[in-house]
């Protein structure tokens, strides 16, 4: 059967029904975009949440290590303070022993001059005799450089007890004492050639051997170095020290690393 307009009922039907097929094609399409529009930006927004909290948590870790590091250097400075206040009190203890100086000793106070003092240095001497005057000079010179060793001088027509007791024959002689103990002697000037006219550094160089003075040099280096660059590596050693014993927890930012 044909219609007026040239298409039979069954054309009409079917066109119809294609046209609500297409219809509820394009409805689903629709929705299943908007689905996807809105699952899109909960992904960004989870995303820029997790970027956020990765962000804060960067934050606060590098926050926590600035303060761990200023509570660390302050604790440095502290210490350092009252290590230096220690230092100046030995210091001043030694001096009063008579660190830093040359002078002459007794016989009663000879047995605890030897004793007190961790390194000694003791001239037996004769004020009339030229080389133990020659001695003097080197000597003098040697106990203002050397302060951790006390250097004396014994008359030992006025210390005749130890002068036996340690066999003096011959002046001048030096003995070397390392607490309270003597382990080395140096006799008249046969180290030196048997001359008069050797120089401080001869003497200097044997007591360095004998290890009756030491060289001071890393006190010079780190002087040098200046206490700001010390410190600095002192807190970078405590620093790192206290994060293995903590145990130092990875943060997010460290999971995305190229090395994993």
């Amino acid at each position: 059967m044909t219609t007026t307009n040239g298409f039979s009922k069954s054309e009409n039907f079917q066109s119809t029904m294609s046209s609500l097929n297409y219809g509820h094609v394009m409805e689903r399409a629709a929705r299943d975009y908007q689905k996807e529009i809105l699952e899109k930006e909960d992904f960004d927004e989870d995303d820029l949440t997790s970027r956020r909290r990765r962000n804060n948590t960067i934050n606060l870790n590098n926050e926590e290590e600035e303060m761990d590091e200023d509570s660390v250097q302050r604790e440095m400075k502290e210490k350092r303070l009252e290590e230096l206040k220690n230092e100046q009190k030995l210091r001043f203890e030694m001096e009063r022993l008579g660190h830093g100086s040359y002078s002459s000793i007794a016989e009663e106070d000879f047995l605890s001059a030897v004793t007190s003092s961790h390194t000694c240095v003791v001239h037996f001497s004769l004020d009339e005799f030229e080389r133990c005057k020659i001695l003097d000079k080197h000597l003098q010179s040697l106990s203002q450089k050397y302060f951790q060793t006390r250097f004396m001088k014994a008359n030992a027509p006025d210390l005749p007890f130890f002068t036996e007791k340690l066999n003096v024959k011959v002046l001048p002689c030096l003995i070397l004492f390392k607490n309270g103990v003597a382990f080395d002697r140096i006799v008249g000037f046969e180290d030196f050639g048997n001359k008069d006219d050797y120089k401080t550094m001869a003497l200097e160089k044997r007591l360095l051997e004998a290890g009756a003075v030491e060289e001071e040099e890393k006190a010079i280096e780190e002087e040098e170095k200046g206490d700001e660059q010390i410190d600095k590596e002192e807190v970078m050693r405590e620093l790192a020290n206290r994060r293995m014993k903590r145990g130092f927890h990875k943060t997010e930012s460290d999971e995305d690393s190229d090395f994993d």
